[in-house]
């Protein structure tokens, strides 16, 4: 393997199950006061032959916004070579769009082969290229909606004055003085 690849040993030849206890696990959070939506996964696979041989090699993600319950994406994928690459669209999966700020997503990627030694893992073969890839947008939180009161008086031959109260703080403006007989 290139030095520029994540290579986990240990997966087993167990199905996929999000109970297994055999998986490799990220995750993305955006900071306070930011949303995040993702909308893809993106990732390229190599392994040693004894752990992708016929049958090959199944796998899929699995996504939790709490950490603990967790969803499979889509369906398997099988493969039964190196040099696999595996695209999933989250832009579908409506848990994963708008997240609320600093809400964490866990993923995890579980693999099924043909050995518990095998060596089976996220791959670039060149500087640059990402093995492991997650597309979304973060967005700015929006400030909250500008409330704001008028509070007017006014005596006639006097000066009129009026007060804004926003949520960005208060502001006094004085006008020219009522003309009499109003």
């Amino acid at each position: 393997f290139p030095s520029h690849d994540i290579r986990t040993q240990g997966f087993q030849n167990d199905g996929i199950s999000v109970t297994n206890t055999d998986y490799f696990e990220f995750q993305l959070s955006a900071n306070a006061g930011y949303s995040m939506s993702l909308s893809s996964i993106d990732a390229r696979f190599d392994g040693t032959s004894t752990f992708y041989a016929a049958s090959g090699v199944t796998m899929q993600f699995a996504y939790s916004t709490n950490g603990t319950a967790f969803t499979l994406l889509g369906s398997p994928l099988v493969t039964t070579n190196s040099g696999s690459i595996s695209a999933v669209d989250l832009s579908g999966v409506s848990e994963l769009q708008n997240l609320a700020p600093a809400t964490t997503v866990t993923f995890r990627y579980y693999a099924s082969g043909q050995t518990p030694t095998g060596g089976w893992g996220f791959q670039s073969s060149v500087a640059g290229q990402y093995g492991l890839s997650v597309g979304g947008a973060v967005v700015s939180v929006s400030a909250p909606a500008i409330t704001s009161s008028l509070t007017a008086s006014a005596t006639e031959g006097q000066a009129f004055s009026y007060t804004i109260t926003s949520s960005g703080g208060a502001a006094t403006y004085a006008a020219s003085p009522l003309p009499s007989g109003l």
